[in-house]
């Protein structure tokens, strides 16, 4: 993990756009409500940027300030980014992009023949139901159009798997998973009932979500070694979204 002096000299970039409510300081927004004005969500508070120097800025009657899209580059202690260049406006730049350390993406068709006999929308939901129900279900996604349902579970896949045929006679999949989905929420209530820790390594969490059947954390600002200790303390079902990119370390 970077000392704090190093931590503090690292350089980190984001496009995004800036929000400046009435008597709060300027925040760089990862999520706004798009309401008029709009409100901030989750971000950062951005110093050294000037709001007047922005072009096509929005100004709403209460005195609400919204940028467009910008390129911020500076560095980051915990809730704040301060600039170490001036602000222009964002181009398409993949290198600012959030980067996720691990994949994501929905996973294919869960076994080589799941099958091809019919089978209605209704007995598709009442199997999803049953699966969704059970305690040791891990996931549960539908692929190729729709058309095949898949179902992990930690165990008793054979009973599973019976269950799910009496109530649904189309293409399916039952496999196992690594990690029930209650063991993922644990996981991730664990990293909001973490904050201060992870505060203390640099480490600040916007958000977490479990798309799949693993967590993704939303970090502010996290290069290999926050990655390596997020891993080290959560485990293998830990994916690691960074919003700021690390420019150079």
């Amino acid at each position: 993990m970077p000392n704090g002096e190093r931590r503090s000299r690292r350089r980190w970039g984001v496009q995004a756009s800036v929000l400046a409510e009435p008597g709060k300081e300027p925040k760089v927004c990862r999520v706004f409500r798009m309401s008029r004005p709009p409100k901030s969500g989750s971000g950062l508070t951005v110093r050294g940027l000037d709001l007047d120097s922005v072009p096509d800025a929005t100004v709403y009657d209460n005195g609400t300030v919204l940028t467009p899209r910008l390129r911020l580059v500076g560095t980051n202690d915990l809730w704040t980014l301060t600039l170490t260049e001036p602000a222009t406006l964002a181009a398409d730049d993949p290198a600012l992009s959030e980067s996720t350390v691990g994949d994501w993406s929905l996973p294919d068709t869960a076994c080589p023949d799941p099958g091809d006999e019919p089978a209605t929308a209704d007995q598709r939901q009442d199997a999803i139901t049953y699966a969704e129900g059970q305690p040791d279900v891990g996931y549960v996604w539908l692929t190729e159009h729709q058309r095949v349902l898949n179902a992990s579970f930690t165990g008793d896949l054979e009973r599973h798997r019976r269950e799910l045929r009496a109530l649904y006679p189309g293409p399916l999949c039952v496999v196992e998973a690594a990690a029930s989905i209650a063991d993922l929420r644990s996981l991730q209530r664990s990293l909001h009932v973490d904050q201060d820790v992870l505060e203390a390594r640099g480490i600040v969490v916007l958000g977490s979500s479990i798309p799949r059947g693993s967590v993704v954390v939303i970090a502010a600002a996290a290069g290999p070694e926050e990655v390596d200790f997020l891993k080290e303390r959560y485990g293998p079902l830990l994916m690691v979204t960074s919003w700021l990119r690390l420019l150079e370390d």
